[in-house]
């Protein structure tokens, strides 16, 4: 069996891994090298505690604010149209408290079993991926914020996601970089972290060392006779395949509409920017009051902030880079910003209701799909790796009907 995988993200990757891992012959394609797309400058957080559905009702209360011109971690630029407006519809119907409690135990079982994963994936190679499984601290300055935290951790305790609300005093323990001003955190133990680049590259060369081969080149559409694809084709012409696995993250929903299927994916862009601090920090973190991350490793602290929904536009507004310098002084006592490197802006593919689709075509036969993950790219690669392995072998003991294409009729 010949199978096609369309993009080399940690999804990709991942799920090329899992496939030549059982024998089966893989071909990736990506226009850049392995890791350089979406996942290059993300937070490389792997957070069982981000389970709650983008699609809730405070993001709808962030977005509804960007419109109407006040400030939110959320951008919403109004010229996007009625592809955004249908999307936005469907993500309001989605955002109903009953649908969010669903979505929430389906990610939890998601990412905890991706988090089993990695270590597997991972024995041996952690130092060279920087993988450490040290949680991750939600810290907050107003009681308005750590009230927050305090809501979502109780219901995530409902899907047995461990957590531990900590005074002032217990957060400077775990990390004495934090500000006297803080009022509280929330301790998530089971999350992880790992440099996403290193991640991407390390399993690639492992799928390769067992047979799976890279083509640096564009995919434009799906090859596809009587209902099924047969393969794909692109700027270096035709590739024939007997499966074929959509994993090209925001780009996903341009391929499909290609082949006239409409998939409800969105891009929204996120910004990230590698600080050297006077005095590194150790944990990983959240500064739940400004919406700003921070991820030691190598060396580093990778700062991330950003929701915005502008197409596929990569410009790096100046606010956004203030807003992670902001953050970084008023959550930190005794630190500065030695350095920055290089601002990137990242798309992460979103779909109404806030989780990703994996599996099977409902519409092409042997078409299966490994996309629309949002900000839990990297924390799901492993599991979404194993469940399209699982789907395309024929074994249907690990699907999900609640992440199943079928939901969206594609």
């Amino acid at each position: 069996m010949q199978v096609a995988i369309v993009g080399c993200g940690a999804i990709g990757a991942t799920v090329a891994y899992f496939l030549t891992r059982r024998g089966i012959e893989v071909t990736v394609f990506d226009l850049a090298d392995p890791g350089h797309g979406t996942s290059f400058g993300n937070a490389g957080l792997l957070v069982p505690s981000y389970s709650t559905p983008l699609a809730s009702y405070g993001n709808a209360m962030e977005g509804l604010r960007s419109l109407m011109g006040r400030a939110s971690a959320v951008d919403i630029q109004r010229r996007q149209g009625a592809r955004m407006a249908l999307w936005t519809a469907q993500f309001l119907l989605a955002a109903r408290s009953s649908r969010a409690r669903r979505g929430a135990r389906v990610l939890a079982r998601l990412t905890q079993r991706s988090l089993e994963l990695h270590d597997e994936i991972l024995l041996g190679q952690r130092e060279s991926v920087a993988y450490a499984r040290q949680g991750t601290l939600y810290v907050a300055l107003t009681e308005q914020a750590h009230l927050a935290d305090i809501r979502i951790a109780k219901n995530l305790r409902a899907v047995e996601i461990a957590s531990e609300t900590l005074t002032p005093a217990q957060a400077r323990e775990h990390e004495p970089a934090l500000s006297s001003a803080i009022t509280g955190a929330v301790f998530y133990p089971e999350d992880a972290r790992l440099q996403p680049l290193a991640y991407v590259e390390t399993v690639m060369r492992s799928a390769q060392s067992m047979g799976a081969r890279i083509r640096t080149e564009r995919i434009d559409r799906l090859n596809v006779e009587h209902g099924r694809v047969v393969g794909v084709e692109g700027a270096g012409g035709r590739f024939a395949a007997d499966r074929v696995v959509v994993a090209a993250g925001p780009w996903s929903a341009s391929l499909m509409h290609a082949n006239g299927v409409r998939l409800p994916i969105v891009p929204a862009k996120g910004y990230s920017v590698d600080l050297r601090l006077n005095h590194p920090v150790r944990s990983s973190m959240l500064f739940s009051d400004m919406h700003v991350s921070a991820t030691p490793f190598n060396g580093i602290t990778r700062a991330t902030t950003g929701l915005d929904f502008h197409g596929l536009e990569s410009s790096i507004p100046t606010q956004r880079l203030n807003a992670i310098r902001t953050a970084y002084a008023r959550f930190l006592d005794s630190v500065s910003i030695v350095s920055e490197g290089r601002a990137w802006a990242g798309f992460r593919p979103l779909t109404p209701d806030g989780l990703p689709i994996i599996g099977e075509s409902s519409l092409i036969d042997n078409l299966f799909y490994a996309t629309g993950h949002g900000a839990l790219g990297i924390t799901l690669a492993p599991v979404t790796g194993e469940l399209i392995a699982s789907g395309i072998i024929g074994d249907r003991a690990l699907t999900e009907p609640a992440i199943a294409p079928n939901r969206f009729h594609v």
